[in-house]
């Protein structure tokens, strides 16, 4: 099998990014996959770039573009497709999708992506829709990863297992790869700036978890103690 990150993401597959709005997911996969574009290991693995675009379904173009500057991102590193408030009619995945597939990317970071289907769908027509989504993702050779939101939970009732934790039906998880879930540390103050990020892979291996902070508005990984993931604290 081979990988976009050695072990975490293959490739030819739907991976998810999910977490509360806020949680930190866009300056993430903003810093990570920038990272990743220069062949710099990440989440402590080694990476294999290819060429990559930032498809944003949930923000105007003018909004990535500040969010890439106050990261100190210059923007040509950040291949982007805009694809809400463009001025066109509004586009259905498939539309975006033809978009994306002209640009040659063979990895995608997609914005909004839960957008696509309607909020209150069941399991069964997300099942289907992610099935479709598989099939044109290993038909043309790309790998996705789609961003959504995670949905506002009491503690008692938080699932315990971090892949359950996405939004909405079971779906989300049971049919995707590799998730990542972004979090509060402290749920009740959202000022806080410590989070904890999950890795979950699709195989069933041990879950990932890292304690984070946002304390400069970059996005850093902290587990100094962990002797198999040396250079986190650059992350």
């Amino acid at each position: 099998m081979k990988y976009i990150i050695d072990s975490l993401f293959p490739r030819r597959s739907l991976h998810l990014c999910a977490g509360a709005s806020g949680a930190g997911k866009t300056i993430l996969l903003l810093e990570t996959m920038t990272r990743w574009s220069r062949g710099e290991p990440v989440f402590g693995h080694a990476s294999h770039p290819e060429p990559w675009l930032y498809v944003s379904g949930d923000r105007s173009a003018e909004d990535v573009q500040r969010k890439i500057a106050s990261l100190g991102i210059a923007s040509r590193d950040v291949p982007f497709l805009p694809a809400y408030a463009t001025g066109k009619p509004t586009m259905d995945w498939e539309k975006i999708f033809n978009q994306i597939l002209d640009t040659k990317s063979r990895v995608v970071v997609w914005e909004g992506f839960g957008r696509y289907v309607a909020d209150n769908a069941g399991g069964r027509i997300i099942d289907a829709w992610l099935e479709q989504i598989t099939c044109q993702i290993q038909k043309n050779d790309i790998t996705l990863i789609g961003v959504v939101e995670q949905p506002k939970m009491k503690p008692r009732d938080k699932y315990p297992i971090p892949r359950q934790r996405i939004s909405g039906p079971a779906a989300w998880g049971h049919h995707t790869s590799t998730v990542v879930l972004v979090e509060f540390k402290n749920e009740k103050q959202a000022s806080d700036p410590r989070r904890i990020v999950h890795i979950i892979v699709q195989d069933g291996g041990a879950p990932l978890e890292f304690d984070a902070t946002l304390v400069d508005g970059h996005f850093r990984l902290l587990n100094p103690h962990n002797p198999h993931f040396p250079d986190l604290s650059c992350i």
